[in-house]
């Protein structure tokens, strides 16, 4: 199952999970200006198995893999950029 997620640190507890891009991008917008250089909105592949359930709700995200990664410019638009930067 794809998700995205919507970072506002480097810290990832500190995130926002949500079922569309144009979510992800208004928590990103909403932290403020002055943390957009390192806000983060990642497209993540989260798998469903119950084993894999059972890891999330235990809190390891571990099982989840990022599939694309966008970044805030300047004007607050959302423009690719590599995974894990």
């Amino acid at each position: 199952m794809n998700v995205y997620r919507a970072l506002s640190t480097s810290a990832a507890s500190e995130c926002v999970w949500v079922g569309t891009l144009a979510e992800a991008h208004d928590h990103a917008k909403a932290i403020g200006t002055f943390a957009w250089p390192v806000a983060r909105v990642e497209l993540c592949d989260v798998p469903t198995d119950k084993a894999s359930v059972l890891l999330l709700l235990a809190g390891d995200l571990s099982g989840t893999t990022i599939l694309k990664t966008w970044k805030l410019t300047p004007r607050g638009a959302l423009t690719p950029c590599p995974n894990g930067e």
